[in-house]
């Protein structure tokens, strides 16, 4: 059974994989805003956000923290 919070994240996993079209740098900048947002509600270690973050950051660098 899925919780709320592995929904959410499917959810966003899709919808990045979908208008990331197979491109690595669009993925990474459709991923960022909701690890950013769920970061901001408590959701998510945030150091451990903040790390996948930069890793996203290295593929897309319109992507900030």
């Amino acid at each position: 059974m899925q919780t709320e919070s592995m929904k959410a994240l499917n959810e966003a996993l899709a919808l990045a994989l979908h208008h990331s079209d197979g491109n690595a740098e669009a993925f990474a900048f459709h991923l960022t805003a909701p690890l950013a947002a769920w970061m901001g509600q408590g959701m998510l270690d945030e150091d451990i956000a903040i790390s996948a973050i930069h890793l996203l950051h290295q593929l897309h660098p319109s992507v900030k923290i």
